[in-house]
C-alpha cells in the first residue's frame, strides 16, 4: 500500500515515547513492504543522522513551521474555540503542500500522527478518497485536566482549566471526522466514545523493539534510583520534581546514601531541589548510550501525575529487567498488574517505603522482572501491532 503518514515532528532521534511509536509505526510497516512518504514539521534544526535514519523507511517531506509555545499566541488563542496546544500546529503552508501533493499522487492510506494534525481532515476530504486514520497517542483533554486540577497559581490554573474546556467538545468531534481513530488504550477509546458516540476506534498499543528483551542488568549499584523521560515533556518535568520534593526525602531521611539519577535533561534553574537530598540528585541530562547507563541502576521509578494513553517508556523499562516503582498514572493504559509485573504507589508515604523495600532487597523480587519481560514479549512487540495496523487498512 501506498501510505501517507503526517506527523508533528521528524520521529528521531528516539529521545521521547511519542517519537519511538511514530518511528516504531513507520519502521515496521516499511519492513512489511508498504511505500510511505512522511510529512512532518522542520521546527527546530534536525540533524543529518536523524534525516538519515528516517530516510531508511521512508520518504520525508518537511514543512517550515514552528510549534513552539509564545506568549502572544496564548493571549491571542483567548479569543478561539481551538485550545491553544492544538491552534500553534495549525499551518496553512502544510494545508497548501496537502493539496499539491495529493493532485500529483496517489494514495491507499493516510495516517494522521496525534490530534495537533487532525485538523488537516477536511482539507483532505476535497482531494482524495482515501481512506483517513488519526493514530490518538493520548486523550489530550484528559492530559489538561489533570494538569489544571493540580496547579496552584490562579492564573496558570485557571488558563488551563479554559483550556480543558475547549476540549471537551472539541477533540471527541475532530476524531468522529476520521475514518478511523486508532487508540493507544481501552480507557482512552471509552473516555472519547463517551462524549461522542459516532467515532469509529478501536484499540492498538504501541509497542517496543525486541533488543529490549535481550538486556541484562549487572554490577548493580546499591541504592540507586533512576528517572528517564524528556524533561521538555511537561508530564515528565512534574513527575520528576515531584519525586524530588515530595518522595525522595523520605527515602534520603532513612537511607542517607541513596543515589537519584536523572535522565532526558536538566531541571529548569528557577526549580530549587531541597537541601537535604541536593547531595543525593545526579543529574545525567541526555547520555550517549542511556541503556547502557541504565545496567547498573537499583530501581526505576516513575512516579507520574499528568498524562493520557500508556507510557511507553514502562513498557521498555519492563522488558530491559528493571523493577519499577510507579503511579496509577504511570502504569494507565498498559494492563500490567500490581506486584506481579511492577509496583503501583500513589502516595508519597507509600512510594518512598516501596522503593525503600525494593533498594534494600532487590535480589527478593527478581521474579517480578522476569514475569515483565514475559508480559511485553505477549503483549508488545512491533511485529504483531503493525499486523493489526493492516487488518484495519484492509476494513471497509
Amino acid at each position: 500500500m501506498k501510505i501517507l503518514y503526517i506527523s508533528p515532528k521528524l520521529p528521531f532521534p528516539l529521545d521521547e515515547g511519542g517519537k519511538i511509536a511514530i518511528f516504531g509505526e513507520i519502521k515496521y510497516l516499511a519492513l512489511k513492504g508498504h511505500k510511505i512518504d512522511l510529512v512532518t514539521y522542520s521546527k527546530i534544526t534536525v540533524s543529518d543522522d536523524s534525516i538519515k535514519k528516517v530516510n531508511e523507511f521512508c520518504d520525508i517531506h518537511f514543512i517550515d513551521h514552528s510549534t513552539e509555545n509564545s506568549f502572544v499566541g496564548m493571549l491571542k488563542n483567548l479569543f478561539s474555540d481551538i485550545p491553544y496546544n492544538l491552534s500553534k500546529y495549525h499551518s496553512p503552508k502544510l494545508l497548501n503542500f496537502l493539496k499539491d501533493y495529493l493532485n500529483n499522487n496517489d494514495v491507499d492510506i493516510i495516517q494522521i500522527s496525534n490530534l495537533h494534525m487532525g485538523f488537516v481532515v477536511d482539507e483532505l476530504r476535497r482531494y482524495t478518497s482515501a481512506k483517513i486514520i488519526l493514530r490518538q497517542q493520548n486523550v489530550e483533554g484528559q492530559i489538561m485536566k489533570r494538569f489544571f486540577e493540580m496547579k496552584k497559581n490562579p492564573i496558570v490554573k485557571n488558563y488551563a482549566k479554559l483550556q480543558y474546556k475547549r476540549f471537551l467538545n472539541y477533540e471527541a468531534d475532530l476524531c468522529a471526522k476520521f475514518d478511523h481513530v486508532v487508540f493507544i488504550t481501552q480507557n482512552d477509546m471509552d473516555y472519547l466514545t463517551e462524549q461522542n458516540g459516532t467515532i469509529k476506534g478501536s484499540v492498538i498499543p504501541a509497542g517496543i523493539e525486541k533488543d529490549y528483551l535481550n538486556f541484562t542488568k549487572e554490577n548493580i549499584e546499591e541504592f540507586s534510583m533512576f528517572h528517564t523521560g524528556s524533561l521538555k515533556w511537561l508530564p515528565n518535568l512534574d513527575s520528576a520534581k515531584y519525586f524530588i520534593e515530595s518522595i525522595l526525602p523520605l527515602i534520603v531521611s532513612q537511607e542517607p546514601n541513596v543515589k537519584f539519577y536523572l535522565y532526558g535533561g536538566i531541571l529548569p534553574k528557577s526549580f530549587e531541589i531541597p537541601e537535604l537530598v541536593k547531595s543525593n540528585v545526579i543529574q545525567k541530562g541526555f547520555v550517549d548510550d542511556l541503556w547502557g547507563d541504565l545496567r547498573n541502576k537499583s530501581l526505576a521509578v516513575v512516579p507520574l501525575r499528568v498524562g493520557s494513553g500508556m507510557r511507553l517508556k514502562v513498557i521498555e523499562l519492563m522488558a530491559s529487567g528493571n523493577l519499577i516503582v510507579t503511579t496509577s498514572i504511570g502504569a494507565e493504559g498498559i494492563g500490567a498488574v500490581n506486584k506481579e509485573h511492577l509496583f503501583v504507589e500513589d502516595s508519597p508515604e507509600n512510594f518512598a517505603e516501596k522503593c525503600l523495600e525494593l533498594i534494600r532487597n532487590r535480589d527478593e523480587h527478581l521474579e517480578i522482572i522476569s514475569n515483565a519481560k514475559k508480559f511485553v514479549l505477549e503483549n508488545y512487540t512491533w511485529e504483531s501491532i503493525i499486523e493489526k495496523f493492516e487488518l484495519i487498512y484492509k476494513q471497509n
